[in-house]
Formats: structure tokens, C-alpha cells, sequence
């Protein structure tokens, strides 16, 4: 058995060792010993070469530049027992969490940061495990590219300076560059130091971290779909959901239109976990919605009779925030608070508003339930009194809304 065969075969017997979960140190140094052992028995390795152990030991517990492995080691500990960690991820996505793929972009931001901080690989990807990837499967992203980026982010370790492998490269490199410089008869060598390393590998971990983050952000435009998101038809009335099941429930301008709004509030509790929270938006009165009240009031004077009021009558009809409050409370929310909200509406010309209304919701019922014939009628005449009132060409008018989020009640601890 030669010795090259005998390497290699050390190195998977390593590995294999090291997966079964044994201690590092006791795997590789007794796996060394087996295989000198071995390499005796074949002629191929000299049994009185261990006599060097002792020095070589010694020449590495008074290298200075080693002392920084055990302080990176104790860096990266404190940064995950303080939380210090935890809350600079959390931090991260508060800035990005607008940019489509930003969750991904905070944890290389993150990771880039613990490796400049800690230069120890597995603590940065254990790290980065246990606080980000929940949140990432939570927030719809695909196992692979979740698992990809905090792989990925958690290796930065070992190129951004300071960082344990270069340190450890460094003292390897150092006597190999002297012997290489001694045998072309250079005894005078310019030696190989960490901050030589640290500079060299710079500029390529910041190309890694920027090379990540431009994935993510292609990632995020060209699959938009989450596999984690399931798109269902439910009944406000009675959700196909478990007690329980969910932290947040949210409604965008739908509850003015339950049936039973009382009903529907209690359903929303009942699969909303203990301090979970309800979030929906109405419309404010139709008075403080100067676009639909131009529209609703045009198409009133055509039927003075019976005027069309679905507008008045329903989207902006539920706007009344003591009665809202009143109904969340009686269906059981523990803490209701609303916020009034005002904002501008914009469209590219009359016409976009008139039809919208006037064609695309069920005022468009009402008016063909009077005469189906005079639905143009109705269009034009809603367009005229938006441009007669705001112009022609783009327009904008004021909005306003109530945003509403109600608490559920958190389980008394026993």
C-alpha cells in the first residue's frame, strides 16, 4: 500500500469519523495514530517521527498569532447568548423589508457582519439557522434558496477578514514560504503575515456578499411565486381554519360587505392564536372621498326618483368607529385601536374613474336595474362632473380610510 493511497484513505476515515459525531480533537488525533500505526506495519511511515510531537506542540502554544482562534471562538459565543445577534437581524429586515427579497438580502447583510465580527464559520451558520430560517420559511421563501442563503452568508467567515482560516493559513504559509524562498537560495525571505492575508482576501468576500445579494434580488424577479402560499376560496363567515392557527389575520376593505360583521369578527378570533392580531381598513364617509362622491352624486341626479346610492350606501356606509369598536368588542377582541388616515387618489384621466365605478362595481346593478339603457349615459355624465370638479387629463382627490387592529386575548399562564 503506498503512502498516497494511504492519505487519501486517512482523509475519508477522517471524515467519516468527524460525521459520526465524535470530538474533533479525539477524531483527529486518533485517527493520525491509527493510520501511523498503519502506515508502519507497511513500511511507508517512520515510528520515530512522533518523537517530534512534543516541539511541535510547543511551537504552536507560543505562537501569538494563534491566541486569536480561542478569542474569535469566544466573540462568536457572547454574540449569540446576548442576542446581540438576534436583534441585528431583526434590524436588517426592518430596513429591507420593503425590497422585494429582503429578508434574503439581511441575512448575507447579517452573516457578512458576524463573519467580520466572529471569522468562525459554523457559529455564523448556526447562528444564522436557529434566527433566520423559521422566519424565512414563515415568509414564503423556497426551502432550497432559504437554506442556500444561510449556507452561503454563514461561510463568509472564512474570507472576510479577520477570519480564523486565514489566521491558521497564515502560520501554515509562513514556514512553506521560507523553505521555498531558502531553496532558491533566498536566505533572507520577506515573510508572509496575517495582515498580507486579511488584505488579499477583502475585496474578494465583498464581491461574494455583493454576488449573493444580486442572486437573491434575480431570484426574486424572475419567481415571484412562493411555494409556501396557498391562494383559497373561504367563507368570512366560517374560515376552514383550525382554533388557533394563525398570529395575524388581515382584511383590505372587504369587511363593510359581511353579511354578519359580528359573525365574521368572531370567526377571525377563533383561528387567531392567544395575542394574535386583527387587521382591516374602511372607508371613511363618502364625504371625505371626494372622487367616488363626485361619481355617486353624478348618477344620482339622472334618477332623482330612485337615485343609486351603492356607493354611499356600502363601501362608504361602515364608517362609523364607536359602532366598529363596539362590534370587535362584542366578539370578543381584547384591545381595539383605529388610526384615520388620509391620502391622495390618482388616475390618468375622468374616464378611468367613471367606468371603474359606474362599470366595474355593483353601482353597475343598480343603474341597469333602473334602465339598462342609460348606462352610458351614466358613464359620461360621472366622467363630466370628475373633470368639471378636478380637470381634465390626471387628477387626483383626497381619500380617507380607518385602519383598525384588534387583540386577541392572551392565555392566562398556570
Amino acid at each position: 500500500m503506498g503512502p498516497e493511497f494511504l492519505s487519501l484513505l486517512m482523509f475519508l476515515v477522517t471524515c467519516g469519523v468527524l460525521l459520526l459525531g465524535f470530538p474533533v480533537a479525539f477524531s483527529l488525533a486518533g485517527t493520525a495514530l491509527i493510520f501511523a500505526g498503519i502506515g508502519t506495519l507497511f513500511g511507508v511511515f517512520d515510528l520515530p517521527l512522533l518523537g517530534g510531537l512534543g516541539s511541535r506542540y510547543f511551537g504552536v502554544m507560543v505562537n501569538q498569532v494563534l491566541v486569536a482562534v480561542p478569542l474569535f471562538v469566544f466573540m462568536g459565543v457572547m454574540l449569540e447568548r446576548s442576542k446581540v445577534a438576534e436583534k441585528l437581524l431583526e434590524t436588517m429586515g426592518l430596513l429591507f423589508g420593503s425590497v422585494r427579497g429582503g429578508l434574503g438580502l439581511s441575512v448575507i447583510f447579517v452573516g457578512m457582519l458576524l463573519a467580520a465580527s466572529t471569522g468562525i464559520v459554523g457559529a455564523a451558520v448556526v447562528t444564522m439557522g436557529l434566527l433566520s430560517l423559521p422566519t424565512m420559511m414563515k415568509a414564503g421563501y423556497d426551502p432550497k434558496l432559504a437554506c442556500g442563503i444561510i449556507c452561503a452568508s454563514g461561510t463568509l467567515g472564512q474570507i472576510i477578514p479577520p477570519s480564523i482560516v486565514l489566521v491558521l493559513l497564515a502560520s501554515i504559509l509562513q514556514g512553506a514560504n521560507t523553505k521555498a524562498q531558502l531553496a532558491l537560495g533566498n536566505f533572507a525571505p520577506e515573510p508572509v503575515s496575517v495582515v498580507d492575508l486579511f488584505a488579499g482576501a477583502f475585496i474578494p468576500g465583498l464581491l461574494l456578499v455583493v454576488l449573493y445579494m444580486a442572486w437573491v434580488l434575480f431570484v426574486a424577479a424572475t419567481r415571484p411565486d412562493a411555494p409556501n402560499v396557498e391562494w383559497r376560496q373561504a367563507d368570512a363567515l366560517a374560515l376552514p381554519f383550525a382554533d388557533g392557527e394563525f398570529d395575524v389575520v388581515v382584511c383590505q376593505f372587504s369587511v363593510m360587505f359581511f353579511p354578519d360583521r359580528v359573525a365574521a369578527y368572531r370567526e377571525a378570533l377563533r383561528v387567531l392564536g392567544p395575542g394574535g392580531s386583527f387587521f382591516f381598513n374602511v372607508w371613511d364617509r363618502i364625504e371625505e372621498n371626494e372622487i367616488p362622491m363626485a361619481v355617486s352624486d353624478a348618477v344620482a341626479e339622472l334618477f332623482p326618483g330612485d337615485p343609486p346610492q351603492f356607493l354611499r350606501r356600502t363601501p362608504h356606509g361602515y364608517h362609523d368607529t364607536e359602532a366598529i369598536t363596539s362590534e370587535l368588542q362584542e366578539a370578543g377582541f381584547a384591545r381595539v385601536e383605529f388610526e384615520t388616515v388620509e391620502h391622495r387618489s390618482r388616475a390618468s384621466s375622468p374616464d378611468d374613474p367613471a367606468i371603474g365605478f359606474c362599470q366595474g362595481t355593483p353601482l353597475r346593478n343598480e343603474i341597469e336595474a333602473r334602465d339598462a339603457s342609460r348606462l352610458g349615459e351614466a358613464t359620461e355624465a360621472a366622467s363630466q362632473a370628475v373633470r368639471r370638479r378636478f380637470g381634465d387629463g390626471p387628477i387626483e382627490g383626497k381619500i380617507q380610510a380607518h385602519v383598525f387592529s384588534a387583540t386577541a386575548w392572551m392565555r392566562s399562564k398556570r
